[in-house]
């Protein structure tokens, strides 16, 4: 996608920003005013720490590729109907350990006008394909972020708009993640990448605790920082499904941005 303002890739798989990490595989990220801000993005969904389907990296630092394209479904941008730019995408969680027997579709919206060029919204339509209900059930989405200084950076959360906020080191700039859907509670956990997830990767019971424990850490100073914004429980009856959807959002300074994810919403 790309708005004038904002740049943002999605790959097949459900990644987001590139393939894998920055630097080593195919995307361009997530770059504002020209700038990327991202070295990995995408989801993470589940139902207890031994049931988790995501597409970001494990406790080795490998990408988790726990999801699929299905087969016979169309993937890429067109030109759109509501918004400038619309993508589709039909994933499965068929190569998890533990299938959930969940189908995700994305329609993201992308909008060159110059009230809406500074967000992408990503709606996530999740469907409950097996045979019984689904409980307890949580999706997200974990970025991790970079800057010049990454050891400069800061993350906030904005309870009234349900907004994960990271902040580029001392250049104004911050992205913001905002649930844009009502139907269950929202998630949030800032993240300090050195304490938290270098020495030993991202394992499955952080994920799980991350997507299903609340509003977490809401403030990190001076570290370099990911954040993943979720929001659960959901329960899926067979047959049925639920609707996650996530604005990107982007500011040059506070203000701009919540005045930004006001728009999104």
């Amino acid at each position: 996608h790309n708005t004038g303002e904002i740049e943002l890739s999605l790959n097949a798989d459900g990644n987001l920003g590139y393939e894998e990490f920055q630097g080593d595989s195919p995307g361009r990220g997530f770059r504002y005013k020209g700038i990327d801000y991202l070295i990995e993005g995408g989801l993470i969904m589940g139902t207890g720490p031994g049931k988790i389907s995501d597409n970001v990296r494990g406790p080795s630092g490998v990408i988790e590729d726990d999801f699929v394209r299905v087969e016979g479904t169309q993937f890429g941008i067109d030109d759109g109907r509501v918004t400038t730019e619309e993508g589709r995408l039909d994933i499965a969680d068929d190569n998890a350990a533990a299938s959930n027997n969940i189908n995700v579709r994305l329609d993201s919206y992308a909008d060159t006008s110059n009230v809406n060029n500074d967000f992408v919204i990503l709606r996530y339509t999740i469907e409950n394909t097996g045979t019984t209900p689904i409980n307890n059930f949580h999706a997200g989405l974990f970025f991790d972020w970079d800057s010049i200084d990454p050891g400069a950076d800061n993350a906030a959360y904005d309870a009234a708009r349900q907004m994960g906020i990271f902040e580029a080191g001392t250049s104004g700039v911050r992205v913001g993640t905002r649930l844009l859907t009502d139907n269950a509670a929202p998630n949030f956990r800032a993240i300090d990448n050195g304490a938290e997830l270098f020495e030993d990767g991202f394992t499955n019971q952080e994920k799980w605790d991350f997507i299903s424990g609340g509003v977490q850490t809401t403030t990190l100073n001076q570290v370099d920082i990911s954040t993943l914004m979720s929001a659960g429980p959901y329960t899926i009856e067979p047959g049925n499904s639920v609707e996650v959807a996530f604005a990107i959002v982007a500011g040059e300074t506070a203000g701009e941005l919540e005045t930004h994810a006001d728009a999104a919403q």
